[in-house]
Parts: C-alpha cells; structure tokens; sequence
C-alpha cells in the first residue's frame, strides 16, 4: 500500500498519472478538487521520481483547468528542475527547461546553476542534452569560482568531463577562486583519464591548459599529484616534453611563512621514491655524438638535487607574492607543446647562477641562508628517511653527485684516514718493539732484573737501537700527540654528525667505543708505572699496563676496521662481515644456554680430568668442541688400551661412569656441532644477495651522512666547488682491464655498469625513458583501460541510440506525412464525387 498522507499525491492521482498522456484528462478532473500543495506533490513525484515527462508536458503546458503561474510558482518549479538535474531525470528537466527558460540560467545560494547540478552527478544524457540549449553558459562560475567542469571533474565522470571539453575546451584554462585549473583538480583527483585529455588537448589542439600554473598556494599540478599520492598521473605529467619546469617549483613545507621550502624532488623522494628514480634517470641525457664515435657521452643534471643556488629556492616576500599569482616568470612561463629550444632558454634563465658548463658563478649567491636548514633539508636526507629512499643513493646521478663531493672535501678524509693509519701504526710498533714484562724477573733488593727464557737473545742481542728510539721512546710521545688530536677530531666530528644521525644507540656505542680506546691507549703509553729500565730512555711496561695494552692495540684495529666502511672497494666486505656477525650475535644467547647445559654436565662426569675441572675450563672446552674440536681419545683413551688404570694413579685420567659419558658425548656431538653450527651457517649465509645488497646501502648512507655533515660545516669556497648543475661525462663502451680494475678500486663499477645498460635501455625506446610499473600500478592500470572501454561502448551506445532516435522521428515523420496525403487525398475524392453528382 502506499502512502496517503498529505505529505504524498493520493494513491489514486499516481495511479491516473502512471497511465500516461491517455489519462491526462482523468487527472485533470482529479485534480481540480485538490489543493496547490498536492498538485506540486505530484509534480514532483512525476518528474523527479519517474520521469513521466509526457504527463508532465500536458499538466504544464495542456491544461486550463490547472493553472500553474510562472510569477507565482516558479520558485517551486525550479527547485523541481533542480531535483530532476540531480536525479539524472532528462526528459523532465527539458520539460520544465522549454516551460520556463530563464531556470537553466538561475544559480541556487551556492552559485551552482543547473549546468553545474547536472555535472556534479555526472548524469551524461542529461549533459548532452543540456548542452544543446543555447541558453547555457558553460563558463558561468558558482560562489568557490568553478564552473561546471571544475565540479564535473572533482566528481570523477570521465564521460561527462569529455563531453564539457569536447563543447567548450576554453574552458581548460579557466581556474577557480584559488587559482585551481581544471588539471590541478584532475591531479588532486586522482583522475588520470582528464589528465591525460587535457595533455592531448594542449598538444594536439594547442588549447592552453595551465600546465606550469600554480594556485593560490603557490602549487602546480604535479604538486598536487604527489601530495594526493597519485603516482600514475605524477609520471604522466612528468613524461612531457617541458617536465622540467615542473620540477623547479619551491613551496613552504605546511603553508607556514618560517617553514622549510619544498620541491616535487623532495617530495618524491619522501612519498614516491620509484617515481623520484624515474625523474633522476630523466636526467641524464646522451650527447650526440659522431656516428664513429668508439664511447658516448652523457650530460647529468645534478640541480634538482643540488638546489640551493637556484632561483626558485630563493628567500624573500617578492619570490612567494608572484608564485601565490601565479605570475612567476621562472616557473609559470607556458611553453608550447614539445618546444625544447624554448625549454634550454628556460633552464638557461633559471639557472643564472652557473656558466654554460655547468659550474657555479665566482660571484654565486646561495639561495637559502639557514646553514641548519640547508642540512635538514637536502634532498639527500629526505633519501635517508626511508629504506626505499635509501635505494635511491645507489642511483648514478647520486654517486655522480657524490663523487664531485668526495674530490672537493677529499682533504678531510685523508687527513682522517691519515691520521688514524698514523696512530695505528706507532702504537701497534710500540707494542712490538718494547719487551713484555713476563719476559723479566725483577731482584726487588738492588732493582734490577734477570732474563728469563731466550729473552736476553730475542730482545737484547737483536735489538734494533733505531727502531726502539723512533718507536719507543719519540713514539710514546708522538702517539700520545696523536691521541690528543684524535679526541678533538672526534669532538668535531660529532658535532657536526649531530643533525644526520638519527640512530642514537649507534651514536653513543661509536663514542664509547673510541673514548675507550683512546683512555687505553694513554694508559699503555704514558711513561713513569714501570721502574724497569730497558735501553735508549725505554722502560718496562707495568704488568696492567700490557694488559692495557692488548686491549688497546685491539681496538684500534677494530676502530680502523670501522673507518674503513665506506672504503671503495673492501668497505662492502666489512659491513657484510658486520652484518653476519650482527645475526650470530643475535643467536648466541640460545646457542649459550646449550653450552652451559653440556659445561655443567661435563663437570658432573669428567671434572677430576684438568680441561673440565672447573665450569669455567668445561665451558671453555665446550665451545672449542662446538667448532669442530672434540678431542674424543683424549678424555676415553688416554692410556694404551692394554694398560689397567688406577684410581690412585691415573684419577686425572680416568672416566668414572664411561657409559653415561658416552651417551652426553654422543648428544652432544649431534646438538651442538652439527645442529647448532649448521644452523649457525644458515642463518649467517641464508641469503648472500639480501646480506650484500643490505651491506651495500648501509655503506651508501653511512657515506652520504659523511658527506652531508662535511658539507655543512664546510668553507664556501669547497662547498662552491662541489657544486655542478650539469656535467658531461664519458662512459666507455669497451672496459681495458687496467680502467676495469681501476673502477673496481674506486668505486665506480657499478654506476659505471648502471650508465651502460640505462644507454643500452634509451636507445630501445628512442632516447625516451620508460618508468617501470609495480604490480599495483599495473592492476590500476588495468582497471582504467576497462573503465575507457566501458566508456566508448557508452559512447557507442549513446550515439546508436541517436541515430535510432533520429531513425523513428524520420518514420514518424514520413507516417504524418502518409495520414495528411491521404487526407487530402479523402478530400479530392469527395470534391469529385460532388462535381459528378
């Protein structure tokens, strides 16, 4: 049953309306006993519920017993026409359009017309219908300063997007009350397929889309891409002729006037790094070379990632007032489609700090001022953020990048490596040249002392009196020299690492690990504890002096170790060896549980025999029989088998209860050396690849924080030398072995590898660069080829149902045409019968 309040037409007058044209006249009679308010009631129940435009048509326009009054009643019947736009209800919106033709250019409080309305819901026959009254002003703004494409777009109707663009394509240049294009709503959107249309429109058709144009916050629409997380249409829009332009735009990170400048490069790195590997292989570019050319050359822009003396970076209210217009002359220029001279002349006028060549000015201003902000935020730390960031340090634009920063700080770095090859090498002398002091007995009575051993002959008849001058008596001075410049370089050093080193355990272990070598290194070499004199001013350690002194010379070897990490060619090898060890580690405390278990059985059984006699020696014993030495004779067959032990002498031989014993030894044999050590190697080795590619990239970013805390701190001279907008480097196609090797020791193999297959690759795609999607970009990818086809059959459809439109008119037409010929016909044959009568 349905409703029969007064809130709805009576039953009855739905029921009459549903029978169409027929019963218009039924209705009628209806509805001269009802009021105005049911009337209306109906009328939206047709028109807006089911569309019955044919009995809509005759209440409007066929009835004189219902009089519906323009004046009076034409605000409800727009805000009818309004609920029919909405609803998608075609027909009846052309019904009251043709009845009042001034509702298609009213706008409601929002300032939406009924254009608007229509594209907001996406309702395409309505849109191609509406279209065609002439009446309609497709560029008419609502109160936020879009127009219907504005709001057709943020709804995401690709069909109706097309359709708008296709009637009016001035309407792609057209921007909202914040500065917004159609494409940056597209971008922010999400909608690739409008993206790509207005690509092509300003390609092909040379429409002006707003492509470099920045809103009111001084964003483009790349900009708003990343920040959506639009990977796809950030690779669209990059993939033009004039992507780089794009590129040099710097906003303030949040909107705040203080806050840190960001550029779709930073961005990138931090939200899309696969994206941000696909604009650093953007730039490099090959150089043309002569077609018998043995090697090609290739030019790296490096500015995108060395921006700091750039234009766009640039402080000042003047700078941030033209971006928020939208009238900036470096980044709002629009180009015309695939003009690359145009582009050079533009990378030309935004660069004004570097030569032709690529090298900074002498008289290069820097564009930011903040020395802690310059550090914070390089693009390089933004790579540091992040593991997949951190893939990105391995990309040749980087490493080349590196490597000119590497030669112009190189002084640094070798007088550190200098420094600590110095004092490793006096101190590990020292303690070679000066006679331990177990080597002597001391007569306490007259102080002086007796050799013991071969000691005179080893140290006293094969002296070398030059050696123990240079390393032991001016050595002790000059290493505890170099001991007191180490500290202060570490101070330094830290201090500067301060902003790049996040880890701070790793922080701290680095700092005890060298204050205490450097208080052991004092302790051992500081004169004056031993009253032994030696020979040539050298005395005698003290007994916990060369005990000290072990360990000092220990952990110095370790700390060279560790400064050697980002060492070209072996540094690799040690952090693989760091890292293996990092996963042993991890398992020991298992591994140590089994140990004490077995040590404490084994002092149960066999603790009268010396290697078990205590817990200490059984559990040194143990871990020496887990790699591999099980001495199995020595604790069952110490004797000759013919021999009869005795308890009296032979007890520190004897097995007590042999066949327990046998059975610990067997479980121990199969749970510790070879369960445990197998496991041990798996979970070391399990994956060399994962172990080296980890390795790799920790050596990238322990480099890279090196470099980034050297350049902060450094003169402006070295650090002007570092930078380069471009270069062009040669990259040889056939390696000789000696440059092969040579690469292996610098480093430069693997970039050097990189650039040969990345050539190898653009030749492929003609000197274009592909971006390689993920498995999800390729289902998205999918999924918007299915929704393009969906649309043309729409479109397909829709055209079809025209021409079938069009087709029943035609016959219609031709039936009309029929009835009236015979009618005349009707007539001539009774004028004739008449005449004859």
């Amino acid at each position: 049953m349905e409703e029969n309040d007064s809130e709805h037409p009576q039953p009855i007058l739905k029921y009459t309306a549903k029978k169409g044209a027929a019963a218009i006249d039924c209705l009628v009679v209806l509805l001269e006993r009802q009021d105005q308010s049911t009337l209306f009631e109906l009328l939206k129940w047709i028109s807006v519920e089911k569309n019955l435009f044919e009995v809509l048509q005759a209440l409007l326009n066929g009835s004189k017993e219902i009089k519906i009054n323009k004046r009076r009643d034409g605000n409800m019947l727009m805000e009818l026409t309004r609920l029919c736009a909405e609803k998608g209800q075609t027909e009846s919106v052309l019904e009251l359009v043709a009845w009042d033709g001034s509702f298609i250019r009213k706008a409601d409080d929002d300032g939406n017309s009924l254009f608007h309305l229509i594209a907001r819901k996406g309702h395409h026959q309505t849109t191609k219908a509406i279209l065609k009254n002439p009446d309609v002003k497709t560029k008419k703004k609502n109160a936020m300063g879009q127009t219907a494409l504005h709001v057709a777009i943020q709804g995401g109707h690709r069909m109706t997007n097309a359709l708008i663009l296709k009637t009016d394509n001035e309407l792609a240049r057209i921007k909202d009350n914040n500065k917004m294009t159609p494409l940056m709503y597209a971008c922010q959107t999400g909608n690739i397929y409008v993206v790509k249309l207005l690509l092509e429109m300003q390609k092909e058709a040379q429409v002006n889309i707003g492509f470099l144009d920045c809103d009111v916050n001084g964003l483009n629409c790349l900009d708003h891409a990343i920040d959506n997380g639009h990977e796809m249409i950030a690779v669209t829009l990059l993939d033009q002729d004039n992507w780089r332009n794009l590129m040099t735009n710097a906003t303030r990170n949040g909107g705040t006037s203080g806050g840190p400048k960001m550029t779709p490069m930073r961005k990138l790195i931090s939200s899309m790094p696969g994206v941000g590997k696909f604009v650093l292989d953007k730039c490099i570019t090959k150089v043309k070379n002569p077609s018998d050319a043995k090697d090609d050359q290739i030019k790296v822009d490096f500015e995108l990632l060395e921006d700091w003396y750039s234009d766009w970076m640039k402080d000042g209210d003047d700078r941030e007032k033209k971006q928020r217009e939208g009238n900036d002359k470096i980044v709002m220029t629009e180009l015309s489609p695939g003009s690359r001279d145009n582009d050079k002349k533009k990378d030309e006028q935004i660069s004004s700090n570097f030569d032709s060549d690529g090298k900074l000015k002498p008289n290069a201003k820097i564009s930011v001022k903040g020395r802690l902000s310059r550090s914070k935020n390089h693009p390089v730390q933004h790579m540091l953020k992040s593991d997949d960031g951190k893939e990105l340090l391995n990309h040749p634009v980087v490493r080349l990048m590196f490597k000119n920063k590497t030669n112009a700080f190189r002084i640094e770095y070798w007088l550190r490596f200098f420094l600590q090859l110095t004092l490793l090498f006096f101190l590990t002398l020292h303690s070679l040249i000066i006679p331990p002091p177990y080597y002597v007995k001391k007569h306490l009575p007259e102080g002086n002392y007796t050799w013991l051993a071969d000691g005179e002959a080893k140290w006293k008849e094969d002296l070398d009196p030059i050696a123990l001058v240079l390393f032991g008596s001016i050595g002790t001075w000059l290493i505890l020299l170099l001991t007191v410049i180490y500290f202060f370089e570490m101070l330094r050093r830290k201090w500067l690492y301060r902003t790049t080193q996040s880890n701070s355990m790793n922080v701290w272990i680095s700092v005890i690990r060298e204050l205490t070598l450097q208080i052991l290194i004092i302790l051992f070499v500081v004169p004056g504890f031993g009253d032994l004199y030696f020979s040539h001013g050298v005395t005698f350690k003290a007994e916990w002096q060369w005990e000290l002194g072990a360990y000092a010379v220990l952990l110095a070897w370790i700390n060279f170790i560790y400064f050697l990490q980002t060492a070209s060619f072996f540094g690799i090898y040690i952090l693989m060896f760091l890292e293996v060890l990092s996963t042993m580690v991890n398992f020991l405390p298992v591994a140590g549980i089994f140990l004490c278990t077995f040590a404490v059985v084994f002092c149960i059984l066999i603790i009268n025999q010396t290697q078990y006699h205590t817990f200490g020696d059984s559990l040194a014993k143990s871990l020496t029989m887990l790699t591999d030495g099980i001495d199995f004779d020595t604790v069952f067959h110490p004797m000759d088998y013919l021999y009869q032990q005795s308890a009296t002498e032979d007890f520190t031989n004897m097995v007590f209860y042999p066949h327990t014993t046998h059975i610990i030894f067997i479980i121990f044999l199969f749970s510790m050396p070879i369960v445990v050590m197998n496991l041990l190697t798996g979970l070391a080795v399990y994956d060399i690849d994962v172990i080296q590619k980890k390795a790799e990239i920790l050596k990238q970013t322990i480099e890279a924080k090196r470099i980034m805390a050297v350049q902060s701190s450094s003169f402006p001279k070295a650090w002007k030398d570092s930078v380069f907008q471009h270069q062009t480097i040669t990259v040889v196609k056939n390696l000789s072995s000696l440059k092969a090797v040579c690469y292996k020791l610098t480093g430069y193999k693997d970039t050097h590898e990189y650039l040969v297959a990345f050539l190898d690759k653009l030749e492929k795609t003609t000197d274009r660069v592909a971006y390689t999607k993920t498995t999800d970009m390729k289902i998205d990818d999918m999924m918007d080829r299915i929704d393009d086809v969906s649309n043309e059959l729409n479109n397909l459809s829709d055209s079809t149902l025209d021409a079938c439109t069009l087709h029943v008119e035609a016959i219609s037409g031709v039936e009309q045409l029929k009835q009236q010929m015979q009618v005349i016909q009707d007539k001539l044959d009774k004028m004739c019968r008449s005449r004859v009568v």
